[in-house]
């Protein structure tokens, strides 16, 4: 893997725990949406973060996927909110017919800026989290962070360590809960 202190998703093995939420292993998916969308379109533009650790595993993929498709894709970088401003400038520039926004903490935060600047220029694009789409974006392509969820209980008794799991599903604004039975450890 990538960026990461593990070896393995299926096995991560050690003492750290985490989420991975497979954002950036979708990219090529996302792109291979607007293909699909837009089968005539000469090329595409990806706004990428080249301070993202992942973006060399973004670019990647995505050239890959472009050669699959055999459509040219026009790379721009943003970092700060000054590079955003010139990679819009370029974009007003290019003749692309849809974007894709790579998956980007950084573009997580500008993201009302980002759809206010691809409705006028009525530039469809598509992003990783459902939040853009509902905010105004055309569409994502993405995990769903409202579905399900996952919470852990940490109970201490008297020199023992109980784990129990907590599992939230939230289906039409009712919460599920379900409680695992936790096994103990002695310490």
């Amino acid at each position: 893997m990538q960026c990461s202190a593990i070896s393995a998703k299926g096995r991560p093995g050690g003492n750290a725990t985490g989420v991975h939420l497979l954002t950036t292993d979708l990219e090529a998916k996302r792109l291979g949406l607007l293909h699909e969308l837009f089968p005539g379109a000469a090329q595409f533009a990806v706004l990428l973060n080249p301070k993202y650790p992942a973006v060399a595993q973004q670019a990647r993929e995505l050239a890959e996927a472009a050669r699959t498709n055999d459509r040219p894709i026009v790379l721009l970088n943003a970092s700060t909110d000054a590079e955003l401003d010139v990679a819009f400038a370029s974009l007003e520039r290019q003749r692309v017919v849809a974007m894709l926004v790579a998956s980007d903490p950084f573009f997580d935060t500008r993201r009302d800026q980002i759809i206010a600047f691809t409705a006028q220029q009525k530039l469809p694009a598509i992003y990783q989290f459902r939040e853009y789409a509902v905010s105004g974006g055309l569409m994502s392509y993405g995990i769903v962070f409202q579905v399900t969820g996952a919470f852990a209980e940490c109970c201490f008794y008297n020199n023992a360590i109980r784990y129990r799991t907590l599992h939230a599903t939230i289906a039409s604004g009712r919460v599920r809960l379900a409680m695992d039975g936790g096994a103990k450890i002695a310490r």
